[in-house]
């Protein structure tokens, strides 16, 4: 995924900043992003950085999220233009949410240079992917080898097949009927539920102490290996 001397390499959205996405076809999603450290990448951390500021200057109750304003500098102050001059395709393209693993790249200018910034597909690092009921995730964990499945529960398969990183919400692991249905990102259940997910598709990799190990380190000066943003599910060589 690295290979190409991309500067900024990231995973795809199709939510905010809307006004990217409409420019664009689809969004940098900062959950999983990478940044080449030359002069013209700082200057676009640095813009991002001023971006923020002045968001939280303006709204000093409201997020100050990363994500909007490195989208928002990309595309207002530095012009980033598609290879081609070609949007990405929309969400409601099927073979792009699930199936197309090409990535999408262009160039943006700043005062240190230009920057090549390449968005992977969004079937290698998936954002959305489709909720399942109950019963669809069971016929996904019990298939056969070889054997069809319809609809959601078919792309799901095909993103467990093809994904490299699982970013999104686990399908199937909603909170109970009587609880609320809406759960923030980041929450304590939600992070409980992508565990329970990545532990039944054996993509845990982590020991049962992890949490634990972080709330020790986070009392010393010393880097950590996970970060509190998002956990992601990472399907091993």
């Amino acid at each position: 995924m690295l290979s190409h001397g991309d500067d900024i390499v990231a995973e795809r959205i199709w939510g905010k900043p809307l006004s990217v996405v409409r420019a664009w076809g689809a969004a940098i999603c900062t959950g999983w992003y990478f940044v080449r450290s030359t002069p013209a990448a700082i200057a676009v951390a640095r813009a991002t950085r001023d971006e923020i500021a002045k968001k939280r200057a303006r709204q000093p109750n409201w997020q100050a999220s990363d994500q909007y304003c490195l989208n928002v500098a990309l595309h207002k102050r530095f012009a980033l233009r598609w290879d081609g001059n070609q949007t990405m395709p929309p969400a409601s393209s099927m073979a792009t949410k699930y199936v197309d693993q090409q990535p999408s790249r262009g160039t943006a200018t700043t005062e240190k240079g230009t920057v090549r910034v390449a968005m992977l597909a969004h079937a290698i690092i998936p954002r959305a992917c489709p909720v399942l009921s109950a019963t669809e995730l069971t016929s996904v964990e019990r298939a056969r080898p070889g054997e069809r499945l319809h609809g959601k529960a078919h792309w799901w398969r095909v993103l467990l097949q093809n994904a490299v990183v699982l970013h999104c919400f686990p399908p199937g692991d909603t909170p109970q009927p009587t609880e609320k249905r809406f759960i923030f990102m980041g929450h304590p259940k939600h992070t409980q539920a992508e565990v329970a997910f990545a532990k039944r598709q054996n993509l845990w990799r982590l020991r049962e102490n992890w949490f634990q190990l972080i709330t020790n380190r986070s009392r010393d000066t010393t880097p950590g290996i996970l970060g509190s943003g998002f956990l992601a599910m990472c399907r091993s060589s």
